[in-house]
């Protein structure tokens, strides 16, 4: 997800809002990661897979290291690995949908996918190779909240 910061913050946590849990799932080597406008990872998180697996609510995950971000563009990227017994993982949404995106092209999509069959975050991503193949079945409405 793409947000635009308009002034200088510090970044300890990255609010997740669940809205569902799969308390059947199994999941490993999930995590939340900060990217700036160039494809570079700032930050972060541990693996947030029992998180994921417990109360559906928003929720702050700690980045491992808190950094200071300047006015600008950045990228909050959702890293998900696992087997789900249902569809019951769901985010809580913005009511956007998939209109969200409507007029942008990469690398500004506000909600996109990028890469597959990653077990962590790369240090670097193509933001140019964003993609809304998924955000155009449903998952272009999720949000997240920084602190």
């Amino acid at each position: 997800m793409r947000i635009v910061l308009r002034e200088e913050i510090t970044w300890s946590n990255i609010w997740l809002g669940l809205a569902g849990i799969d308390p059947n799932a199994q999941l490993a080597n999930c995590q939340l990661g900060v990217y700036d406008a160039r494809g570079t990872l700032l930050a972060a998180t541990a693996d947030i897979s029992p998180q994921l697996m417990t109360e559906a609510i928003a929720k702050p995950l700690p980045l491992a290291k808190p950094f200071t971000a300047a006015p600008g563009t950045y990228f909050i990227a959702l890293l998900l690995n696992g087997n789900w017994a249902t569809n019951a993982l769901t985010l809580k949404s913005t009511g956007a949908g998939i209109s969200v995106n409507a007029g942008l092209a990469p690398p500004l999509l506000r909600y996109s996918t990028i890469l597959t069959g990653q077990t962590s975050l790369p240090a670097t991503v193509n933001l140019a190779e964003q993609s809304t193949s998924t955000i155009n079945t449903g998952w272009a409405s999720q949000w997240y909240v920084i602190s």
